[in-house]
């Protein structure tokens, strides 16, 4: 299986997702735009592609906000001291007695009982109450 590596972040003008190859910590090359050479993007908004797809075909991204059979809202983030893509519970942010990010198995993404739709991300106003939470939670 090829791994795919690629980006995703808010482009600073306007506020639209920019996809494709990580030029700078600040700019991407749009994959979509040849002509444009590369744009910049809100650094904070950046988030590699993890290399799963929900079960929409959708692409998971650093910082996407997923469903687990309609309930249990999880982020999935990049955590630096577990050299790993991780997932959290949403309603373990904030409680002193949970380290909430854990690293699932392959088996655990793919299991065919399991049905993994992203709803969002922590950068849409639903959820952008998560990003202190988040970056407190750390070891």
């Amino acid at each position: 299986m090829e791994r795919i590596i690629k980006f995703r972040g808010q482009r600073t003008e306007d506020g639209e997702w920019i996809f494709g190859y990580l030029a700078d910590k600040d700019y991407i090359n749009n994959i979509h735009e040849v002509a444009t050479p590369s744009e910049e993007v809100h650094p904070d908004t950046v988030g590699q592609f993890i290399g799963l797809l929900d079960s929409n075909g959708k692409e998971i991204y650093d910082g996407d906000v997923f469903t687990v059979n309609g309930k249990y809202p999880k982020v999935v983030k990049y955590i630096p001291e577990q050299t790993a893509f991780c997932i959290a519970n949403i309603d373990d942010f904030g409680k002193d007695y949970i380290y909430p990010w854990q690293h699932p198995s392959s088996d655990w993404w793919n299991d065919f009982k399991r049905e993994i739709i992203i709803v969002g991300d922590i950068y849409d106003s639903t959820y952008n109450h998560l990003i202190p939470l988040i970056n407190n939670s750390r070891i």
